[in-house]
């Protein structure tokens, strides 16, 4: 799910040239507030920082996620943080799509605890370049 048309569009071809078509259901909606069907894993990649409060979509992806909870944002603490507010601030826009909207780097250190208040114990995590991957499990 995805709140752009053209990434929907995009993650369907993908799937068509890896012989996937038939496996994923893609759609475009607000992953805050649809009702969303549990499944095994929920991959938010990217996603948190389209949203000011990220806590909503975080708690929606949560509810469903049975076993497994990955997430990649900006880095948002040291040189990586200062890079990413910097870089979002002069971009003021999504990257090959030319239209504007807010973005935001938010508190890793919020985003991990929200997940273990919820019994998901981080399985691993790292950064790459200027941002932050992490996978949890539930416990």
């Amino acid at each position: 799910m995805d709140l752009s048309t053209e990434s929907v569009d995009v993650a369907r071809g993908r799937a068509a040239r890896a012989d996937l078509a038939d496996r994923p259901s893609f759609r475009v909606g607000d992953g805050a507030s649809v009702r969303l069907v549990s499944h095994d894993w929920a991959v938010l990649d990217r996603v948190l920082g389209c949203y000011p409060d990220f806590d909503r979509l975080l708690a929606n992806s949560l509810s469903v996620a049975q076993q497994r909870h990955a997430f990649s944002v900006a880095a948002s603490s040291g040189p990586r943080g200062i890079v990413n507010r910097l870089r979002i601030r002069l971009e003021g826009c999504h990257r090959g799509t030319g239209r504007l909207y807010p973005r935001y780097v938010h508190d890793i250190g919020k985003i991990g605890a929200r997940l273990m208040d919820t019994r998901f114990r981080r399985a691993r995590s790292g950064v790459a370049r200027l941002g932050y991957v992490a996978v949890f499990d539930r416990s």
